[in-house]
């Protein structure tokens, strides 16, 4: 009985890797069929615990830059500045930064923040893998609070006397609608999102 499993078992692994080899070796414009390049993480989610912590887990497909020149990627966390008006971010982003003491200097609305981390090279990411960053956020006076999580290609502003590797000298150079949105309640359960671009 235990031969019969093993042969089963064996023919299975022998399968998968001859699938593997005929994907491998097919075109590139058919094996490109199958995942999509992007500056974005294709696929991730959004966690947050209904007090002051939020966390996010993401991949991406195959990385790619849109701009070449210090290409970054920023993970951007939009909140009503009602719930929370600081923070501070980790990730184990390549390159990675925390962007939350820029968040209130230079921004769209009054009523909303973005707190982000991000990593200074795009191309330091890896295909495949996955990444995490978390935010610790504070202040603010009501118990909820809108939000939205959307990915930002950064690039550095040409002669910022700090250098490319400093989060006050990056600015935006692309966006993508928001990967999730909706409202974060204070002193709830914790609410978790998806989201999968892959289709």
């Amino acid at each position: 009985m235990m031969s019969e499993i093993a042969a089963h078992v064996r023919r299975y692994v022998v399968i998968g890797m001859l699938l593997g080899l005929l994907l491998v070796s097919l075109p590139p414009g058919l094996a490109n069929a199958y995942h999509r390049v992007t500056f974005y993480p294709i696929t991730g989610d959004l966690l947050y615990d209904g007090y002051t912590f939020a966390d996010s887990y993401f991949r991406w497909d195959t990385v790619a830059a849109k701009r070449t020149d210090y290409a970054g990627y920023e993970h951007d966390l939009v909140i009503e500045t009602k719930l929370f008006t600081r923070c501070t971010s980790y990730t184990d982003l390549p390159r990675g930064y925390d962007d939350c003491p820029t968040a209130g200097w230079d921004e769209e609305s009054d009523h909303e923040w973005v707190f982000t981390f991000g990593s200074f090279e795009l191309d330091a990411i890896a295909d495949y893998q996955y990444y995490m960053g978390a935010w610790r956020l504070g202040g603010g006076t009501s118990m909820q609070g809108n939000f939205r999580l959307y990915p930002q290609e950064s690039q550095y502003i040409e002669f910022c006397p700090l250098g490319p590797y400093q989060a006050w000298c990056r600015k935006s150079y692309d966006s993508e609608a928001p990967f999730v949105s909706g409202t974060f309640y204070l002193a709830n359960p914790p609410q978790f999102f998806q989201w999968n671009l892959s289709d």
